[in-house]
């Protein structure tokens, strides 16, 4: 319910309002079990037409996933189905487990039901930076949610491997995206052969690539090292031995990622697991070190 600078109703009604007209009128009521057969009942019905018509994948946004497997068990589930969940379902997926991908091909958990951002285009109530033309006085649009409500949203469902399904329709509800994908990964270590002690955390930043469709990933790397690992005078070691261990981290780190995106490909329960992370060899880091310095000073006095 739009207001004027004073306060005052405008008359503008738009989108969240209609939720005003559940609570009025008369409408048919049903027990749980009829509520259940109803559904069981439209969904086969509708499976039915989809088919008929040539439709035999189709996201589904909410409705009742249990009637869902139950027309599926009895065999009147004609299509392929994509659900998407919502509300406190989604809630219940990510406490369980579930992720994207979950089921087989004919019923399994895809991205969630759209979470709104703004109103829509053939209302025009879709958020706009500029106002609607004619509109008096000057209206741009309606956005539903707050940055950082959406920014804890799609952080807990992201992080939960389910797959974030928004609506936003007008350029500023476009740009209502998280730009400030950082991280902090932190961890210590030792190696028991030489006694030497490794640890300090990594800040990660996310950013958009060079190239379309791609992610740019920078590491900033804090590591403080302990015992003969770091009996090494020259500044200049050091740090070529922090550089080893932040490649090796990222080297770890890329071997998960490239799993983590195989599995999406596969059925659920048939992808292989992650690589195990490859162990630090403290004497071997420092050896590879000192060898590569000493090749670098011959490679100075006699050339390539």
């Amino acid at each position: 319910f739009d207001r004027d600078s004073d306060g005052t109703l405008s008359g503008r009604v738009t989108d969240r309002a209609g939720a005003v007209f559940t609570k009025v009128g008369q409408r048919p009521t049903y027990t749980d079990e009829q509520r259940a057969q109803r559904s069981r009942d439209g969904l086969a019905h509708i499976s039915k037409q989809f088919v008929r018509y040539g439709l035999t994948s189709v996201h589904h946004e909410g409705g009742d996933l249990s009637a869902l497997q139950q027309i599926r068990a009895r065999g009147d589930l004609k299509h392929r189905v994509s659900y998407e969940a919502q509300g406190p379902l989604v809630d219940r997926l990510i406490a369980d487990g579930f992720r994207s991908g979950f089921g087989d091909e004919w019923l399994r958990i895809g991205a969630t039901f759209e979470h709104t951002i703004d109103g829509s285009f053939s209302e025009r109530t879709m958020a706009l930076d500029t106002p609607y033309p004619g509109s008096n006085p000057p209206y741009k649009g309606n956005l539903v949610t707050t940055q950082e409500d959406l920014n804890a949203w799609v952080e807990k469902v992201h992080r939960a491997g389910i797959q974030v399904n928004c609506h936003a329709n007008g350029d500023i509800a476009i740009d209502s995206r998280r730009d400030d994908w950082t991280a902090v990964v932190s961890g210590k270590g030792s190696d028991t052969r030489s006694s030497s002690r490794a640890s300090g955390s990594m800040t990660y930043k996310l950013a958009d690539g060079a190239t379309p469709n791609s992610t740019q990933v920078e590491v900033v790397s804090d590591i403080n090292l302990a015992g003969p690992l770091a009996q090494f005078g020259k500044g200049g070691i050091i740090q070529e031995i922090a550089n080893r261990i932040t490649a090796e981290f990222i080297r770890n780190f890329e071997a998960r990622l490239s799993a983590a995106t195989s599995a999406l490909d596969q059925p659920a329960g048939s992808a292989a697991a992650a690589p195990a992370p490859q162990a630090l060899d403290a004497g071997n880091l420092v050896w590879s070190v000192i060898a590569a310095r000493i090749r670098a000073f011959f490679q100075k006095i006699f050339g390539s």
